[in-house]
């Protein structure tokens, strides 16, 4: 095998990897908002909304705003603190403005 066709299949099979990775990455950080939805009693959409939202959160908020989700279901204001002394206010506004509009269209 020639070293231009080794080295392809070594970066086809580390782009596979990445790929694996990523999709398990979000899929754990999807049941990981789930978990956390479950736990706001101030959630509209209840909890049967919460796989809707779950699932709108890991394709439309950035890795900081999902975060921000998943740690505010925790009972653990300092950990919290610490999200969110590294969002942006447009971070904020952003998750403001994603639970009050999936709030209500996941409910069930």
């Amino acid at each position: 095998m020639s070293l231009a066709k080794s080295i392809v299949i070594g970066l086809a099979a580390l782009s596979l990897s990445a790929q694996l990775v990523a999709a398990t990455s979000t899929a754990n950080e999807r049941d990981d908002i789930l978990a956390s939805c479950k736990t706001q009693a101030w959630m509209p959409a209840g909890q049967t909304g919460c796989p809707c939202i779950a699932d709108k959160a890991v394709k439309e908020l950035t890795p900081k705003q999902r975060e921000w989700l998943i740690v505010s279901g925790k009972a653990d204001p300092e950990a919290l603190a610490v999200v969110e002394a590294g969002m942006t206010p447009d971070d904020m506004l952003g998750v403001g403005i994603f639970v009050a509009q999936n709030s209500m269209n996941c409910k069930p």
